[in-house]
């Protein structure tokens, strides 16, 4: 590998850590399993939480518990679901920006 090579991948390396770092700003991203929620309600517009926790393979109360987290930290808001026993989530502005900061 050359010395240019070396470097190059040295600053990609220091770019994708602080750009992980910067994600942990937030405490409600800290851990892999909100930002696997918070990505998976980016991709499923309106998605249920039983779609979702079926997208990201976790216990309906696991994801439940980290949708509300995600909700107190204002990134996800909770709308009408298709019946009366289901919420819709979708990404806040903060949310969105923070969805694309994690592409």
């Amino acid at each position: 590998m050359t010395q240019r090579t070396e470097n190059l991948l040295g600053a990609l390396t220091l770019l994708v850590t602080d750009a992980m770092f910067a994600l942990d700003s937030l405490p409600a991203l800290a851990g892999s399993t909100a930002r696997a929620m918070l990505n998976a309600i980016g991709q499923y517009l309106n998605a249920s939480i039983e779609l979702l926790r079926d997208a990201v393979a976790l216990s309906h109360p696991a994801a439940v518990r980290t949708v509300a987290c995600l909700v107190n930290a204002s990134l996800v808001e909770k709308r009408t679901g298709v019946d009366k026993r289901s919420v819709a989530l979708a990404l806040t502005e903060v949310g969105r920006q923070s969805w694309r900061a994690m592409a």
